[in-house]
Order: structure tokens, then sequence, then C-alpha cells
């Protein structure tokens, strides 16, 4: 029996999961992208209905950098992402979650993967890259919760990012403070 790896890092990076993965097919909608329109607090209301509305999959060699290089690797990535996400890169955005701590300083997440369900990672279903944000708080830390979600306050960089050779991530939130989702 197969056991995901407990260092961040690697929870879930595609290059390292040991899954055979189907090859990268076109980009499919899963139904219509919106554009956010609703601000709250001056910060964008943005969903995973946007984030993951669209099939993102990128094959366990294609993932990784050794042959092809980050360029290659990110442009293949980005390449996947519409235009209406690509958009958000930069805005001031609201999300809503359930945190999986990765960095912890004392009783405060500090660093954490925000998912759109609280059976994505924790369960061990590895989600697409596009149903994670990775989330590092700008201030402080976060008390984690279990099964409550969280809202968050952030800059959301829509950008590819690697760790250990492989692209480890396509979503980044500086987050300025969170709430507890109403």
């Amino acid at each position: 029996q197969e056991t995901l790896p407990s260092a961040p890092p690697t929870i879930p990076s595609l290059a390292t999961t040991g899954t055979p993965l189907p090859p990268t097919p076109p980009v499919a909608p899963r139904g219509p992208l919106v554009a956010p329109t609703e601000k709250i607090e001056g910060h964008l209301r943005v969903g995973f209905d946007v984030l993951a509305g669209y099939t993102f999959q990128m094959a366990k060699e294609d993932a990784g950098v050794a042959q092809a290089g980050e360029p290659a690797v990110a442009a293949k990535a980005f390449g996947q992402t519409p235009e209406i996400v690509r958009k958000l890169d930069g805005q001031k955005v609201l999300l809503t979650g359930f945190l999986l701590p990765m960095k912890m300083e004392g009783p405060l997440a500090t660093e954490f993967l925000l998912v759109a369900n609280s059976m994505l990672c924790c369960y061990g279903v590895v989600p697409d890259m596009n149903q994670w944000v990775v989330v590092k708080m700008t201030k402080g830390g976060v008390k984690p919760q279990q099964d409550t979600p969280v809202q968050f306050f952030g800059t959301l960089r829509v950008q590819p990012r690697f760790d250990a050779g492989a692209l480890s991530a396509i979503y980044h939130l500086d987050a300025e403070r969170p709430r507890v989702a109403k």
C-alpha cells in the first residue's frame, strides 16, 4: 500500500506521486468560465469554480524539468490556463477553502495549501494542480482548522512554480489576513 509523502513540497507534486498520469488532453472547460466581479472589502471574490473550472492535466514526465527545463514546463502549464484565470494574476482577491498546513510556527500555520473541499489531499485524493492554492501568510499565521472553510484576503499569483526539479503549483496567494467563512 502506497503512503503519501509528508514533506510539504512533495504533496501533490505530479512528478513525485509515482502514479502514471494520462497524456495531457486539450483544455476542456467544465462549463463557461465567468470572470469574477463581486468585491468584498476591496478584494475580488474568486472561487474554485473559476480556478478549477477547467481541465488541467500534465503527464508525470512533462512535469519534471530535468529534460525540458523550467521555461518549457512553465509554458505547457501556462498554456492550459484560460485567459480569464491568467488575468487574475496580481489581483487582490478573497479566496475560500479548506486549510492543509505545510509550515507551522508554534500553533500557527504560516504556509499551507488551500483546497476546494476537505476531501482533497487529506484523504489520499491527489487533486489536479488547479484545485489548490499555495498560501503564505505575509504576517503571522492562522490556527489550523479542520472541516471548516476559511477565507483569506491577499494577492493572487497565477504563475507556475517549481520545487525539487518539478512543477509544484500554479496558484499562490500572499495572504494578508484570514476570516472564518460565513
